[in-house]
């Protein structure tokens, strides 16, 4: 026992040598680190074009020059909004409201027509609660081409939208609104950007804790995905009155790009779900070799090779 305490005592010591050798180089390392930001997109010019004399927003408009490959790219984007005005209770509680949604941006991807959905926490300078909005884009050489591809997207959304979901109420954005997202959009000082989008939960909520999908075990399913991470925020956020903007763009993409980035998503984050659920496996494919053997132990048994087997079943 004396010798199992000794060398103990001397494992901790040596690492606490390595931890104390290790930490200055650490220190030292995340001092100097920086994260380069790619200067690849310039906005030359933007505006806001209200509908007639009704202080209501017809669209935003943006003059953009891409960088990409050695090349540069100019164009105009143009964005239609639709405010969501109000929601029936019994649409949110609907336990088919996300399949509803599924089937409005099938049908949307097959018009090719690029989405917003933008959600704004208005608290200052007055307080408005938070605004959600649907859109969509525009994208084009010239200007009045890109706000014609944005209408004929933004009759298409609504037509989908008021077809899914007879009962909500859209409208145009009114200009006070409208001031304040173009406003965010060019003086905010802290944005993060993120590619993909988590999977929105599929389950009604019930007694359950918000925690359990994390802390319960067993088979991965559907409640994995119960945790609403924008929700939560967005409660958050409203709860201590902080002005926020989340944006969601959604482009079309082919379904070959689609199958190929969605293999490289799986293969980088197979460790880290591994990590997150606690347990670690591997795939064997052991059917072809399972053939094999089983025509072997065939042919072994009826005391025949394989070429008379054959030339039996010739004559």
């Amino acid at each position: 026992m004396p010798d199992l305490l000794t060398w103990l005592d001397g494992r901790m010591e040596s690492a606490l040598q390595i931890t104390q050798d290790i930490l200055p180089r650490l220190s030292a390392s995340f001092s100097s680190a920086h994260i380069d930001t790619p200067d690849d997109l310039t906005i030359a010019d933007n505006g806001l074009v209200f509908a007639g004399d009704r202080q209501e927003l017809d669209h935003l408009w943006f003059e953009v020059f891409e960088r990409e490959g050695g090349q540069v790219y100019h164009e105009f984007r143009v964005v239609r909004l639709l405010h969501l005005v109000a929601i029936p209770f019994n649409v949110r509680s609907e336990q088919g409201a996300l399949a509803k949604m599924r089937t409005v941006l099938r049908g949307l991807y097959n018009a090719h027509v690029d989405l917003a959905y933008l959600v704004a926490g208005i608290y200052h300078p007055k307080r408005l609660g938070i605004v959600q909005c649907y859109g969509a884009v525009g994208r084009a050489p010239s200007l009045n081409l890109a706000v014609e591809q944005a209408r004929h997207g933004s009759t298409s959304l609504e037509a989908a939208l008021t077809a899914a979901y007879p009962q909500a109420r859209l409208a145009p954005l009114d200009a006070e609104v409208a001031e304040w997202v173009n406003t965010s959009l060019l003086e905010m000082p802290y944005g993060v950007l993120a590619v993909g989008h988590p999977d929105p939960r599929e389950n009604a909520r019930s007694q359950a804790s918000d925690l359990t999908p994390m802390l319960s075990g067993g088979k991965h399913n559907q409640q994995e995905m119960t945790l609403q991470q924008n929700e939560l925020v967005m409660r958050g956020m409203a709860q201590i009155e902080e002005d926020f903007l989340l944006q969601v763009i959604l482009t079309p993409v082919d379904m070959q790009d689609a199958s190929r980035m969605l293999a490289g998503l799986a293969e980088y984050t197979s460790s880290w779900a591994a990590w997150q659920a606690g347990n670690r496996s591997f795939n064997l494919g052991t059917a072809l070799p399972l053939m094999l053997s089983g025509a072997i132990a065939r042919n072994a048994g009826t005391g025949f090779t394989q070429s008379e087997t054959e030339g039996q079943a010739d004559g």
